[in-house]
């Protein structure tokens, strides 16, 4: 995803739409979004009038190595400025706890969306490991966001305990034609 612009994003965890009653700024099911990071315009552009939000990457933290995205702060304003919802989220390669403290003690305070909205983990690649994951999604909850995991299905099915994750937080799972 981080590679690629996709014109929209379909949400289809029904999950996502119990943060609907508790936050002005959630994802609902069925809601249309775009994906933005460095690889789009410094603005928020969407691909259809009927797009409700922007999940906007804020940088990636590749097992100690920090990408800040140089877009993010104004992909942001431009979302919020068109009456968007914004949300963040975070490449995110780790395996410990220790990982997680240093990368969300780097990126937390810069997010930009309102609290209550989605701060994803994005963990696409590296050796992620159930109760790291769950650490670092705790750690977002408790600064005041709505704590999701993304990633592609195959790579966390092989990776993590889903069933486990789910009790406690959304999963936004990915799956294309081709992979």
């Amino acid at each position: 995803m981080t590679h690629k612009k996709l014109n929209t994003i379909l949400i289809t965890i029904s999950a996502l739409s119990a943060f609907a009653i508790a936050s002005p700024v959630f994802a609902a099911k069925g809601d249309q979004g775009v994906d933005l990071s460095h690889y789009q315009t410094s603005t928020a552009e969407f691909g259809q009038a009927s797009d409700k939000f922007a999940i906007i990457q804020l940088g990636g933290y590749y097992d100690g190595y920090f990408s800040p995205q140089s877009t993010y702060a104004t992909q942001v304003a431009s979302t919020i400025a068109q009456g968007k919802r914004a949300h963040t989220y975070i490449y995110a390669q780790f395996s410990s706890n220790a990982q997680a403290d240093e990368m969300l003690n780097y990126y937390l305070p810069k997010v930009q969306t309102p609290k209550g909205s989605i701060v994803a983990l994005d963990v696409e690649s590296g050796n992620p490991n159930t109760t790291s994951v769950k650490y670092a999604l705790d750690k977002i909850q408790a600064a005041g966001y709505t704590a999701v995991l993304y990633g592609y299905k195959a790579f966390l099915t092989s990776h993590l305990d889903l069933a486990s994750l789910a009790k406690s937080y959304p999963l936004w799972m990915a799956e294309y034609p081709n992979y």
